[in-house]
């Protein structure tokens, strides 16, 4: 992908996050995020690390033991003494940083975010047509899962996700996936057809059924990410390379 797609991808993102934001106005009279803050060393009297290691390093390590601990356990099973004994760092040096174990669980989820939206941005970035693009934004995120099982297994936690900010954060991701495939729409659909409730509701479809079939590949765990994404791309892209050439349905 190019400077001028890059460019035009930007804008398209700033397209469909604005018509999101007016629907949502639209609805509700206002909007709603989850914000996690995250707290300074300065201060911190309740114990230090078993081992001195940087900041950053540090709340990774933590994240890491937390992500596999709530994808072994649940949400509801896990405590934070074992998270913090197993990260090797004092509980109250892990209450400092999350502050709860709602607050942790979000960082998680956060970190979750930035990654499967790299993973995505990656695979659209090496591509050079359409099709290639989707293929390898299918490619990425299939990959990310695999790379992380307990994040994945962590995110199917209903008794926790069906309400609270822990559903707040899965919906903003489901959200933010279905903005990705809808300005990939918009880049590449026909000069002039921007009709944003078509382009959505195919977005949507689309991030549902990579989903859906996420949790299908947890039965299947000799399919390749590639083999997957092909599999895909036989439902998807019949149908998007139509809309690209400007086809419409009519019943």
């Amino acid at each position: 992908m190019g400077p001028a797609e890059q460019a035009t991808l930007v804008d398209n993102l700033l397209k469909v996050s604005y018509y999101r934001k007016v629907c949502e106005l639209k609805r509700f009279g206002r909007t709603s995020a989850v914000s996690i803050t995250s707290q300074d060393d300065a201060g911190l009297s309740g114990g230090e690390p078993r081992r001195r290691m940087p900041r950053a390093e540090r709340e990774a390590l933590m994240l890491d033991v937390a992500e596999k601990i709530f994808g072994e356990l649940g949400y509801q099973a896990s405590s934070m003494d074992e998270i913090a004994a197993r990260a090797g760092v004092s509980k109250p040096m892990l209450y400092h940083y999350y502050g709860s174990k709602e607050r942790l669980f979000l960082a998680c989820l956060r970190r979750a975010r930035d990654g499967m939206r790299a993973a995505i941005l990656a695979g659209v970035g090496v591509g050079t047509r359409p099709d290639e693009q989707l293929y390898l934004a299918l490619v990425g995120w299939y990959r990310f899962i695999d790379e992380h099982p307990a994040l994945w297994t962590m995110m199917l936690d209903e008794g926790l996700l069906e309400f609270g900010p822990g559903a707040e954060e899965i919906e903003s991701i489901r959200s933010e996936h279905t903005e990705l495939i809808a300005a990939l729409i918009l880049s590449h659909g026909p000069p002039g057809r921007s009709d944003m409730v078509e382009v959505e509701l195919i977005a949507a479809a689309i991030s549902g059924a990579g989903e859906r079939i996420t949790r299908w590949r947890s039965r299947h765990p000799d399919l390749t990410p590639e083999r997957t994404a092909r599999h895909l791309m036989q439902l998807l892209w019949v149908g998007m390379s139509g809309i690209a050439q400007g086809a419409v349905w009519e019943p």
